[in-house]
């Protein structure tokens, strides 16, 4: 199930964001045979690639359906049958990436909130003495940063004085904490044994002969006394 599921976000990724993500392993021919040519995800295409790891294994997104390599299908995933097993496992990795930041969202929400502790001038002294000979408050209102605050977030220019000091506080003051889980639901199924004939007779037999004291003897009886009736009512007329 967690391999399946795997495959269809990968392959999902590969299709709507014409890249590989950082997870996958790089292969020269993909498992439906043709040549594997995709670039990393980063910048704008990281970005998509998040969106659709937040649907992982969505019925209404098509996530629960992966390419069959022995069928050469696109089939359902299907659930584990009997055990289902979670294993916890943690990496890290060195976060901002110098290459990637300054096409992240991550920029602007950076850049916006150091202006706001500059707008604060008790946490604006603190924060300029912290970081004295490395920047300051006006290194946020330099020209290349409107774009953060005033239109779509997209940054038009460099500017290698702000992106460094962006990178320099995000690396010393933020984290990303990203919790993933392998099987985000799973499916119990109950099954029982369907009862045959003669189970269903002896299960009957068994409950009616405790509750009753009905028996084959009691049949026997029962189509006796019956004959019995019919004759002597034949006698009668």
């Amino acid at each position: 199930m967690s391999n399946c599921l795997y495959s269809s976000i990968i392959q999902k990724i590969e299709k709507m964001c014409s890249c590989q993500p950082v997870f996958a392993i790089l292969k020269e021919t993909r498992m439906d045979g043709t040549q594997n040519r995709l670039p990393r995800c980063v910048g704008t295409s990281l970005n998509c690639m998040n969106g659709i790891m937040l649907d992982w294994g969505s019925a209404e997104e098509g996530l629960d359906h992966s390419y069959n390599i022995v069928t050469g299908k696109k089939e359902h995933c299907l659930q584990a049958c009997k055990f289902q097993s979670i294993q916890a496992s943690s990496s890290s990795n060195t976060y901002p990436s110098s290459n990637t930041l300054k096409k992240r969202k991550d920029f602007c929400l950076i850049v916006n909130k150091i202006r706001k502790i500059c707008q604060d001038p008790f946490r604006k002294i603190v924060f300029e003495k912290k970081y004295l000979g490395k920047f300051s408050c006006l290194t946020f209102e330099r020209q290349s940063a409107t774009p953060c605050w005033v239109s779509d977030g997209v940054l038009h220019e460099e500017d290698s004085v702000l992106e460094e000091a962006i990178l320099t506080y995000a690396r010393e003051n933020m984290a990303i904490i990203k919790v993933f889980l392998r099987d985000p639901y799973y499916t119990q199924i109950a099954r029982d044994v369907k009862t045959s004939r003669l189970q269903f007779l002896g299960t009957a037999g068994g409950l009616m002969g405790l509750c009753m004291g009905f028996s084959i003897v009691s049949i026997i009886e029962l189509f006796y006394h019956f004959v019995r009736l019919i004759v002597s009512l034949i006698d009668k007329n």
